[in-house]
């Protein structure tokens, strides 16, 4: 099963390796010839199935830690969120706690592969219970109890509960300053999700969708 958009992403520490998701993650490695390249040995990595097993759920999302070419994460159309530590050999589910949306994006910190933050897709449910927020950080992936915390802002600076279609953490503040491009444009937070500002309409940016 794949998605109308099937996601690929090259390894940032070696571009002669390309993944791409299905229900499954595949590797590409250019060094090998033919149809050695796509690891012809054992196609699905670690023969984990990466989403709900229903014949629809697929991969959305593929993210591979700049610091760690062995952590892998990968996020799928129904929310389920999975992560290797050895290069897709063996795998980890570590959803728990994340609301079971669309993952549109994962970003993972530049020098420390055990802290990213997740961005989901989605609106109001059917029966009208709002969106539980659409943006979300694990600081420990690795430990035994994975513990999510939403960081969509209050008050003023409260991030508008709309879909979230990308976030990216910056490379010279990593804990710190997130960007999000969402539905309605452009926003940003400079202290770690505490707060969020509009950065479309005061940089002249129209509010339009953001991927």
């Amino acid at each position: 099963v794949r998605g109308f958009i099937a996601p690929i992403a090259l390894d940032p520490n070696d571009p002669n390796l390309l993944y791409a998701g299905t229900n499954y993650l595949w590797r590409r490695d250019d060094t090998k010839a033919g149809p050695d390249a796509w690891n012809a040995d054992s196609p699905h990595l670690g023969d984990q199935m990466l989403a709900v097993d229903d014949g629809q759920d697929s991969l959305t999302y593929i993210a591979i830690a700049p610091s760690d070419s062995n952590r892998i994460y990968t996020g799928s159309q129904e929310g389920q969120l999975w992560m290797s530590t050895d290069k897709g050999e063996h795998w980890s589910q570590i959803d728990a706690g994340l609301p079971k949306y669309w993952i549109t994006s994962i970003a993972i910190h530049p020098s420390n592969p055990n802290t990213i933050v997740v961005s989901l897709s989605g609106t109001a449910s059917k029966d009208g219970t709002p969106h539980p927020g659409h943006v979300w950080i694990c600081d420990d992936t690795h430990a035994p109890s994975v513990k999510w915390r939403r960081i969509t802002g209050s008050g003023l600076g409260l991030l508008p509960n709309i879909p979230v279609n990308a976030i990216a953490l910056d490379p010279s503040s990593p804990s710190s300053i997130y960007y999000a491009g969402t539905d309605l444009g452009f926003f940003a937070s400079k202290d770690g999700g505490v707060s969020w500002q509009d950065a479309s309409t005061s940089l002249g940016l129209p509010n339009v969708q953001v991927n």
